[in-house]
């Protein structure tokens, strides 16, 4: 079976204050099988963190799975504004934030992905 690789680009932000961290961003998702699907992103989660920080701009992921409409919940890492999640169906090799920041941290985050797609 020939795997299904999937990316997306849009825009959005993440903050913290202490250990906890919030970050959203939506735009366009698509697969090597054509699909293509606007897609809005929420994530939550928690770790070492400076005391406070915030990024906002562009956000380019890559990763491994189909896109199709519904939701996805994903579970991971994050780093600075950038996540490395996964779950049964797929992973996302990387999601990168590409903007001003302030602050930096690592820990744990948990993502919910709703795509909104026509035809599949």
């Amino acid at each position: 079976m020939t795997p299904v690789f999937s990316g997306s680009v849009g825009a959005g932000g993440s903050g913290n204050l202490g250990p906890l961290v919030k970050g959203a961003d939506s735009g366009v998702a698509f697969d090597s099988r054509g699909h293509v699907c606007g897609y809005v992103n929420n994530c939550t989660g928690a770790g070492w963190n400076a005391l406070g920080g915030g990024s906002i701009g562009a956000v380019i992921s890559t990763g491994v799975g189909e896109v199709s409409s519904g939701i996805s919940n994903t579970c991971g890492v994050y780093a600075g504004a950038n996540q490395i999640t996964g779950n049964s169906d797929g992973v996302s090799l990387g999601r990168f934030l590409y903007g001003p920041s302030y602050g930096t941290g690592a820990g744990a985050i948990k993502c919910e992905t709703r795509y909104y797609c026509l035809g599949n």
